[in-house]
């Protein structure tokens, strides 16, 4: 984290934000960093850092406990067990509250999100704009944050393109996740561009 986040938060401040490491972009960790660092000071940075990771990763997990995903787990017991399960992780080594291990959970945030999208759309489309508006930021800064998320891209653009077929008005609804499958995309084209210029380069370990 003091290698990759909070130098790079010192030394460029809200740029650091665009940075990419590791060929994608790290937005949430990176805002978290940035935050913790003007807020708590240089001493206290790291502890304010892993809080806010435990905050999210929590509230990332508990998601699945609300009512909206009933129709993958009926009893509301059992699915609070589940996220219970999932904060813990057990015997999983790289998946902990760590903020630079913080897209295992978005990841999970985003899967349920799209889960939303393909099976309980009506649903979704009652939200208040509010809540709408809430899950474009959410969604948005998640994808940009995990490499990872590229798998729910076909099932996006597979929603986009049902919805428009149906000939759907309500703009803003179809914004709320169009605007970050959009991002999810750019995310894409960065991993594609990183990797390509990687391969390119004169002298490629044989690992790579």
């Amino acid at each position: 984290d003091v290698d990759v986040l909070i130098r790079e938060a010192i030394q460029y401040s809200w740029g650091s934000i665009f940075v990419v490491y590791n060929y994608y972009l790290h937005v949430v960790p990176r805002l978290v960093t940035i935050s913790s660092l003007y807020l708590f000071g240089i001493s206290n940075v790291n502890l304010a850092m892993n809080i806010s990771a435990i905050i999210i990763a929590t509230l990332c997990a508990l998601f699945f406990s609300s009512k909206q995903f009933r129709f993958i787990i009926k009893n509301d017991l059992l699915r609070a067990l589940c996220s219970l399960f999932i904060i813990v992780a057990p015997g999983m080594n790289e998946v902990y509250s760590n903020i630079s291990s913080i897209q295992w959970f978005l990841n999970i945030f985003t899967m349920l999100f799209t889960m939303l999208l393909l099976f309980r759309y009506e649903e979704y489309q009652k939200k208040s704009k509010k809540k709408k508006y809430l899950y474009t930021f959410f969604c948005s800064i998640s994808f940009l944050s995990s490499a990872f998320s590229i798998v729910f891209l076909p099932a996006l653009i597979y929603v986009i393109i049902r919805e428009i077929r149906k000939n759907r008005s309500e703009i803003i609804t179809i914004f709320s996740y169009t605007i970050p499958t959009i991002l999810l995309l750019v995310q894409t084209l960065i991993l594609y561009t990183s990797y390509s210029q990687q391969f390119k380069s004169p002298i490629v370990q044989f690992s790579t």
